[in-house]
């Protein structure tokens, strides 16, 4: 049994992205598309804000993530994405609820959890190509915990037709 190895090969199409195929395969076998990851993208970032003494509101610091996954082929392909979301952290709400005898304020503080109840995913399948001198772009998705809310559940479809001249 012959071990294929595997290169990256990159387009001679500029826009396109890296595809994989095996060295050795024979012309036809190469001229097939390959599913293979197109776009990938993750975020971790960790906020720490500044705020006026005295705010209406503040946040303690607090880490926040982001996911984005593209596999598929240059025209067709499907999306799993995590949309921004806090991890950790807390709110503080300050709100004015009298004023004392002698002109001072009077303050109520509320402190709400940063990090949603629920994790939110869409998963979108995205079918683009050339027709009648453009391009067609057709995509169906959903999404569970939309808006990171529990149980919400959300479809699209979308029809896209661009023409450039």
């Amino acid at each position: 049994m012959r071990r294929r190895r595997w290169r990256r090969a990159r387009p001679a199409c500029a826009a396109a992205s890296d595809i994989f195929q095996p060295t050795g395969a024979p012309a036809s076998d190469s001229l097939r598309p390959r599913i293979s990851p197109r776009d990938g993208a993750a975020t971790l970032a960790v906020s720490r804000a500044r705020y006026e003494k005295g705010a209406l509101f503040q946040a303690s610091p607090s880490v926040l993530s982001a996911l984005s996954l593209r596999l598929g082929t240059e025209g067709t392909g499907v999306t799993v994405e995590q949309p921004l979301r806090a991890e950790t952290g807390t709110g503080t709400f300050r709100v004015e609820n009298g004023r004392m005898e002698n002109g001072r304020r009077l303050y109520d503080e509320y402190r709400v959890p940063l990090r949603p109840e629920a994790r939110a995913l869409r998963m979108t399948l995205r079918h683009e190509r050339k027709a009648a001198g453009g391009r067609v772009a057709i995509q169906v998705g959903g999404a569970m915990n939309a808006g990171h809310v529990p149980g919400e559940h959300e479809t699209n479809v979308g029809f896209a037709y661009r023409l450039t001249w």
